[in-house]
């Protein structure tokens, strides 16, 4: 692309779209000076060896990239901003043709014409009579008075290089091993809106990978049948810092619940929210006990890492759970739709059934499979512990 001054215009053509027959100039006019065309080529060390063109690259999901294109026998290095988006097989023909536009514009020539030549614009093309370094000259500058004195400079030959992009080097995917996933059974008490007792005992589980978890279920360590599907995730964490005891029934503003998340993360929520039952978590106890707590607010202190406070503990029966203190390590699960019922049946509450879970899709062996042996569906049945306890004797 050439710019050119034209009057009070500033015009802009492209090099390569010049008209394909050049005026041949072969009238000149000759001063006392010097004779009548004046011939100049610049120092090759005064070039470039090396153009870079910097671009967005959308094959690469428009990361910025660098295409180039050297000659040794130059000096330095001409850097080229594109602020747009080309593939890098056209930055590298860019490139190329860009250095040889470069090397042929060395070459320049001056030049008086008579008036007769008044049609002459800048930017025209034309061919200077007797000329061997250079076929075609395209007019920069043209300066009249007596004469219209006239500068140019050599035209590169146009040998278009070729788009030689090819698609991204796609890596092989790396292989992915699954194990047995991480997993809580959790028989949790019975709150408002729920029908069945036994669709309190729950599971919660964590895998990396993600692809399921299956739960299974039999009286005995054979014959397993399957009982619930988990499609996502649970929220699950540890405890990082000690959490001392908490009363029930209260907003317990002075205490901070800090834990380690092993995937997702939590939202902060108003206080009618969180009485509406928003941001409910269980939290474990040493003994293998649950306490159903909530908290208003929710602030990630570093990957991974969240500061939970406005605590409302003791939630739906678990006063005793929660004057517990509890060390650090303990588990963690949010109470969401990442876990779901364990598929206990009513005739099994209180049993001791045997759950087989493991990664959905995978053989039913020991290496994708855990088995563990758990009693549930006992503690949704039991009532909430009278409150305001009187007596009265009568004589």
């Amino acid at each position: 692309m050439e710019a050119f001054e034209n009057g009070d215009r500033l015009i802009f053509r492209s090099s390569a779209r010049l008209t394909g027959q050049a005026a041949l100039m072969a009238e000149f006019v000759e001063p006392e000076e010097h004779g009548p065309v004046t011939w100049r080529i610049q120092e090759m060390m005064d070039q470039p060896a090396r153009v870079e063109i910097a671009y967005r690259d959308p094959m690469l999901d428009y990361q910025a990239a660098m295409a180039f294109a050297e000659h040794l026998d130059g000096r330095g290095t001409e850097n080229i901003a594109i602020p747009g988006t080309i593939d890098s097989g056209q930055a590298k023909s860019l490139a190329e043709e860009w250095l040889q536009a470069r090397r042929a514009s060395r070459r320049t020539v001056a030049f008086e014409l008579p008036w007769k030549q008044v049609s002459l614009r800048t930017g025209d093309r034309v061919r200077i009579l007797g000329s061997n370094s250079a076929p075609d000259f395209v007019i920069s500058s043209i300066e009249d008075g007596a004469t219209r004195r006239i500068e140019a400079s050599a035209l590169p030959q146009h040998v278009r290089y070729p788009d030689r992009a090819g698609l991204p080097v796609s890596l092989p995917a790396p292989s992915v091993i699954r194990g047995r996933p991480y997993f809580h059974l959790i028989d949790l008490p019975m709150w408002p809106g729920v029908e069945k007792p036994v669709d309190q005992f729950r599971v919660a589980a964590f895998a990396q990978p993600w692809s399921g978890v299956s739960v299974f279920a039999s009286p005995e360590t054979s014959g397993f049948e399957s009982r619930a599907t988990l499609g996502s995730r649970a929220v699950m964490g540890e405890l990082v810092n000690e959490l001392g005891a908490g009363l029930s029934g209260r907003l317990a503003k002075n205490q901070v619940l800090e834990v380690d998340l092993y995937h997702g993360e939590l939202t902060s929520v108003t206080l009618p929210q969180m009485l509406n039952g928003a941001n409910s978590a269980m939290l474990a106890t040493p003994e293998g006990g649950w306490e159903l707590l909530q908290f208003l607010n929710a602030e990630e202190m570093q990957a991974d890492r969240w500061r939970l406070t406005g605590l409302l503990r003791g939630q739906c029966g678990t006063e005793r759970e929660a004057m517990r203190p509890r060390p650090e390590g303990m588990a963690f699960v949010l109470l969401d739709e990442g876990v779901k019922p364990a598929g206990l049946k009513t005739q099994e509450a209180g049993l001791d059934v045997y759950w087989r879970i493991g990664a959905s899709g995978e053989d039913f062996s020991d290496q994708f499979f855990h088995t563990v042996s758990m009693a549930g569906g006992l503690r949704a049945l039991q009532p909430l512990e009278p409150v305001h306890v009187r007596s009265r004797t009568d004589l």
